[in-house]
């Protein structure tokens, strides 16, 4: 079956320019030119994938992003005319699995929903990997995007929180560079910074300490290495 993916956005013409390209890659695509509109369609009907368009009044993109990601289980691709920084960590924050800044080039869309279709959460389980994995006092169910602990503590991730634990879960003990950690995500731009934040929000989420992490550990200059023993469950 093919992924269904929902564009939102205003422009008329941008959502028609989106939808015959992905069209002629075989995804199935719905439009809609409205947070609003865009809340109707996923109540109604099941979508892998979502291109919004956060240049909306207010925060009503960000808003969006954080009710399709937490809310609806959908991912999200960011698009928007706006490339500084601190909107991009946030909307990155929020649990959206990429950020794209307009104008875009047709195959570089394309190429990027392509890779947020890979690593979305309803996927991980395809190619042989793992959809469970317990490491140190947790366990990480893949399917539901959830970790848990002894005492009945349970901590959701957004899809971005996902990838980049599954990252570091796929290769424990080894030191891996934040260039890598970004392209694994599908993050461009000031990678760094936008890497950084993403980790200190999952060692919130995962750490006793976050200021003394014992899993996802920094190595000066270098990156960051994940330091607890790894088992896949099944």
């Amino acid at each position: 079956m093919s992924a269904s993916v929902l564009i939102v956005d205003e422009d008329a013409a941008t959502r028609q320019e989106i939808s015959h390209e992905l069209s002629r890659h075989g995804f199935a695509v719905e439009t809609a030119k409205c947070a609003n509109q865009a809340r109707d369609l996923v109540s109604t009907r099941h979508f892998d994938l979502t291109l919004l368009e956060a240049d909306q009044p207010g925060d009503e993109g960000l808003v969006l992003t954080q009710w399709l990601v937490e809310g609806a289980g959908v991912s999200v691709i960011v698009l928007s005319r706006r490339a500084d920084v601190p909107r991009q960590v946030q909307a990155l924050e929020l649990g959206a699995s990429d950020y794209i800044g307009k104008p875009f080039h047709m195959l570089e869309l394309v190429a990027r929903v392509k890779n947020a279709l890979r690593v979305r959460p309803s996927r991980v389980g395809d190619k042989g990997m793992a959809l469970r994995y317990r490491f140190g006092e947790w366990q990480l169910d893949t399917i539901r995007r959830e970790m848990s602990r002894g005492g009945g503590r349970t901590e959701h991730l957004s899809a971005s929180e996902l990838s980049l634990l599954l990252t570091f879960l796929r290769q424990p003990h080894q030191i891996i560079r934040r260039d890598i950690l970004a392209a694994t995500m599908g993050v461009r731009g000031s990678s760094d910074r936008s890497v950084d934040a993403l980790v200190s929000k999952l060692r919130r989420k995962l750490e006793q300490d976050p200021k003394e992490p014992t899993y996802i550990q920094t190595v000066w200059a270098r990156g960051y290495r994940f330091a607890a023993p790894v088992q896949e469950l099944d």
